[in-house]
């Protein structure tokens, strides 16, 4: 992954995969997929998403 948008798009499939993994796993397994936890965690995702960010010299991303 070269720069941020690569890096958020391998991100969201995996997140999209392992998300649905989880909704399966409850059904099969009869608990309670923690929807509300997830809809928090992908709140704060969207937010680093939509936010600036630059790269410094040791390629960290960091917000502006």
């Amino acid at each position: 992954m070269s720069n941020r948008q690569e890096l958020i798009q391998a991100i969201e499939l995996n997140r999209k995969v392992i998300a649905a993994l989880g909704r399966g796993l409850a059904q099969q397994y009869g608990f309670e997929y923690p929807s509300t936890l997830e809809e928090t965690v992908l709140q704060s995702w969207q937010n680093f998403v939509e936010a600036p960010c630059t790269v410094d010299e040791e390629r960290i991303f960091r917000k502006e």
